[in-house]
């Protein structure tokens, strides 16, 4: 009776490990495609261009060489 108690215990922890190592496995496996797909938006997603044109406030604007006196 005792062995048999024995061996059921043992064989539900190896259950119970097997179990916790697939769904330990498919964790990572979610993590590592999260990870791709990120690398994927961030590797291959267009180049924004930036329309906006940056103008230095030190530089004189030349418009009033073409205004008449």
């Amino acid at each position: 009776m005792l062995n048999e108690y024995i061996e059921d215990f043992l064989l539900q922890r190896s259950i119970n490990t097997y179990w916790a190592r697939k769904a330990k496995d498919e964790e990572n496996r979610k993590r590592v495609r999260e990870s791709m797909r990120q690398y994927e938006e961030f590797r291959f997603r267009p180049a924004i261009q930036q329309t906006q044109q940056f103008v230095d406030e030190n530089v004189i604007n030349p418009s009033f060489l073409m205004t008449e006196q």
